[in-house]
C-alpha cells in the first residue's frame, strides 16, 4: 500500500509521529574534513545547460526519527566516524569494523533516497519497504575505496540526487578529503561471480519488492572481476554476501554445499564473511586489525579529476545495475510507469556522462 497523507514518519522504520530528528550524515563524520561547519557538496545537478556540483547545508538533510531509531543509528554514526577517521589516518581495521562501515553506508544510501522523495514533495512514492530498517544488511554489499595523493578537505555526495538513484538506490559515492568510496548493494550482486547460487531473473510482487523467479546453482568458483562493468581498479575492494531473503529455506540443497557454507560463520548467519581482493585472489578479511583494506595504488590526480573519476564510475555502475534485469511486474499500469522512470534514469545518466570526461 502506498503511503498517502502521512507526512511525519520515521525515516528509519516508517512509524508515524516521530518526536526526534536524525542527520543522514552525522556532524561527527562531517568533522573529519577538519571543519564541522563545512557545506556539503552534492551533485551532479543540471544548471545553465551543463552539470555541476553545488554546495548545500548539511542541516538540510535532517529528518524525523523515532527516539529508539535515533539512538540506534546515532551509535552507528559514532562507530562509522571512528572507522572512517582510521581510514583517513591509514590505520588498521578488522572485519568487524568493515561490517559496521558497510552497514553505515546502507543507512546513508537508503536515507538519501527517502530524503530525495521528501525534498521533491513526492512522499506518496515512499512505499512501506523503502524505509531504512527494511534495507539494512538486506543485500549483497560492495565497497570500492580510492585514495588520491592530493588532499582537498571537503565532503561530497555523488549521484544520490538523480533519477537513477531515485529509481533504485543501489549505488552512490562519497568523497571525504582525499578518499573516495563507491558503495553498491543489490540482490545477488556478487553471488554469480563468487560461484554461489544467483538469480537468473527477477520479478516484482508485493509493492515492487524483488523476487528471484529462478535460482541457478552456481559454479562453486570465484571469477574476478566481481563486477560486470569496466572500472578503474586502482582501489581496494571489499565484498559481503547476504542471504537475508531466506534462500536457504527455499532451496536448501543449493546452500548446504560446503563451498557455499565457507562464505559464512555458521549455518544460521545471514551476513557472509568480509572478503577482499588482493594479489589476484579473493580472500577472507582477517579478524585481527590489518591494513589489508588500503588501496595499493594512490591516484595522482587533481581534485577535480578525482571527483570526475568517482562520478563517472558511479554513473556507469548505476546504468549497469538498472539494466541488469528486465522489469517483470504483474500490473500493467505500474509496469508502464516503472519503464518510463527506468528510461528517464538511463537517459539522464548517459547525458551526464557525455559532459564528464575521464580517461580510464
Amino acid at each position: 500500500m502506498i503511503l498517502m497523507k502521512k507526512e511525519k514518519r520515521c525515516i528509519f522504520c516508517g512509524n508515524e509521529f516521530p518526536k526526534t530528528k536524525e542527520h543522514i550524515i552525522s556532524t561527527g563524520v562531517i568533522e573529519l574534513t577538519g571543519d564541522p561547519r563545512i557545506q556539503g557538496i552534492f551533485g551532479p545537478y543540471y544548471e545553465n545547460d551543463h552539470y555541476e556540483f553545488k554546495e548545500l547545508p548539511i542541516k538540510n538533510f535532517v529528518f524525523r526519527a523515532c527516539g529508539s531509531c535515533n539512538n540506534d543509528y546515532s551509535k552507528l554514526d559514532g562507530e562509522a566516524k571512528n572507522i572512517i577517521h582510521k581510514i583517513l589516518q591509514s590505520k588498521s581495521l578488522n572485519h568487524i569494523d568493515l561490517n559496521k562501515l558497510l552497514t553505515w553506508f546502507d543507512k546513508v544510501r537508503i536515507g538519501f533516497r527517502i530524503a530525495l522523495f521528501q525534498m521533491k514533495n513526492q512522499k506518496e512514492r515512499i512505499l512501506n519497504h523503502f524505509y531504512v530498517n527494511f534495507n539494512i544488511q538486506a543485500k549483497d554489499r560492495l565497497l570500492l575505496i580510492y585514495k588520491n595523493k592530493k588532499i582537498e578537505n571537503d565532503f561530497v555526495v555523488i549521484c544520490a540526487n538523480i533519477p537513477a538513484f531515485q529509481y533504485t538506490p543501489s549505488c552512490f559515492a562519497i568523497k571525504i578529503n582525499n578518499y573516495g568510496f563507491i558503495n553498491i548493494s543489490e540482490h545477488y550482486l556478487i553471488s554469480k561471480k563468487m560461484g554461489l547460487p544467483y538469480a537468473k531473473d527477477i520479478s516484482y510482487f508485493n509493492e515492487l519488492y524483488p523476487h528471484a523467479s529462478t535460482l541457478i546453482k552456481g559454479s562453486k568458483e570465484a571469477n574476478y572481476p566481481i563486477l560486470e562493468e569496466i572500472y578503474d581498479r586502482d582501489c581496494s575492494e571489499i565484498y559481503q554476501i547476504n542471504l537475508s531473503n531466506n534462500e536457504r529455506k527455499n532451496i536448501p540443497t543449493f546452500y548446504n554445499d560446503p563451498y557455499v557454507k565457507s562464505f559464512f560463520k555458521d549455518d544460521t548467519s545471514e551476513l557472509g564473511n568480509i572478503l577482499y581482493y588482493k594479489n589476484e585472489q579473493i580472500k577472507k578479511y582477517p579478524p585481527s586489525k590489518s591494513l589489508e583494506w588500503k588501496p595499493e595504488v594512490e591516484k595522482d590526480l587533481s581534485d577535480k579529476d578525482f571527483l570526475k573519476l568517482l562520478t563517472m564510475q558511479t554513473l556507469k555502475f548505476q546504468i549497469s545495475l538498472i539494466s541488469r534485469y528486465p522489469i517483470k511486474i504483474y500490473d500493467s499500469k505500474t509496469s508502464k510507469r516503472m519503464e518510463e522512470r527506468k528510461k528517464r534514469a538511463l537517459e539522464t545518466n548517459r547525458r551526464i556522462l557525455t559532459n564528464i570526461k575521464y580517461k580510464m
